[in-house]
């Protein structure tokens, strides 16, 4: 049996869509004080469940427009670990994923030109080859 019902679900519901909703607002909509609110949110922190806040931004209109996915096959296993320290220090790449099947990594790039796309790949080819996808336009979930 789940720690967790129905209420909880819809407060993280809210919150996933506005992490700044203050807990009387969550109240009034899921029928609790603000207070029930807080202690709820604060189980659900304590829990592991919520483990932190975060914005959504448009990255376009902040640091560029260009969206590309890499496949990364690393030249050899122990590039693993390097591969992990350029992405630690490389704030173009916002994602990193170790994968099974084709490849060994995808990475998320958002450059602001092809340029800086091209000089950053060439950087990646260091450790393997590449392949990569580039975003031509996002489709967003849309929110009831």
């Amino acid at each position: 049996m789940s720690m967790f019902d129905s209420t909880d679900f819809k407060i993280i519901k809210l919150l996933q869509e506005n992490a700044r909703m203050n807990w009387k607002e969550i109240g009034e909509i899921v029928h609790l004080t603000g207070q029930a609110v807080g202690k709820r949110i604060n189980k659900l922190e304590e829990a592991g469940v919520i483990q932190k806040y975060t914005i959504d931004i448009d990255r376009a209109k902040l640091e560029g427009s260009i969206m590309t996915f890499v496949t990364l096959f690393l030249h050899a296993p122990h590039y693993h670990n390097q591969i992990q320290t350029f992405f630690e220090k490389t704030d173009l790449i916002t994602e990193m994923y170790r994968i099974s099947g084709d490849g060994c990594y995808i990475m998320i790039l958002h450059t602001s030109s092809h340029q800086q796309l091209e000089e950053t790949l060439a950087d990646v080819l260091h450790y393997g080859d590449y392949r990569i996808n580039t975003v031509i336009k996002t489709i967003e979930k849309k929110k009831e």
